[in-house]
């Protein structure tokens, strides 16, 4: 963790936010702190695994995951598989970005993922238990990432097992008319899930 006493002074200054569960507030602050205080994205970070490691999960009390949630966080074994609770829609910007995390569950709730919200370099297992609802999940900056080849060393698993494309592919021709080529570029590169890439409405036969 990086100044640690900032974090802490925060804290303790925050202390009634804390108590009353204004996790919105306390969020907004510290983009505030970065944007204008001079404050780093790693400061959020820092301030995150602070209140978890207290046995506080902010996640209860949001809509959304909070921009940098989770920047660069150094969790205890203890902390690095996280499940994100139903109250949640949206993931926003750098939530998990370079964390140590190593499993995230996503509920069924989750339909927008503001990108990137991870590193390049970042392995990460996403667990999901409705294949459907994820891939209707929108990725804001440039298309799923999950819907190309997994440059993000993520994996997509359902009850453990990866999803791959091939475990799709067969609905996909049965739900909607496609262009043969774009199915045989989806196996071809193994992707881990394959709609966007698969059905565009410009190659319909």
């Amino acid at each position: 963790m990086m100044n640690d006493n900032l974090v802490d002074r925060f804290i303790e200054d925050n202390i009634e936010k804390i108590d009353s569960n204004r996790w919105q507030d306390l969020y907004s602050d510290l983009e505030n702190k970065c944007i204008f205080g001079g404050w780093s994205s790693e400061h959020i970070g820092d301030f995150t695994v602070k209140i978890l490691s207290a046995g506080i999960n902010p996640l209860d009390y949001l809509t959304k995951v909070p921009r940098r949630f989770l920047f660069k966080a150094e969790l205890e074994p203890s902390l690095r598989k996280l499940e994100i609770p139903n109250n949640i829609d949206t993931i926003l910007l750098g939530a998990f970005h370079s964390s140590n995390l190593t499993d995230i569950t996503l509920p069924d709730t989750i339909k927008h993922i503001e990108e990137p919200v991870w590193g390049n370099d970042q392995e990460l297992n996403l667990h999901i238990t409705d294949v459907d609802k994820f891939l209707k999940i929108h990725f804001s900056s440039y298309g799923n990432p999950l819907l190309v080849h997994n440059k993000h060393k993520i994996n997509v698993l359902l009850n453990g097992a990866k999803v791959t494309c091939q475990d799709r592919i067969a609905q996909l021709i049965d739900d909607t008319i496609v262009n043969k080529s774009y199915v045989d570029l989806a196996i071809k590169n193994s992707l881990t899930a394959a709609t966007s890439v698969i059905y565009n409405p410009k190659d319909v036969i």
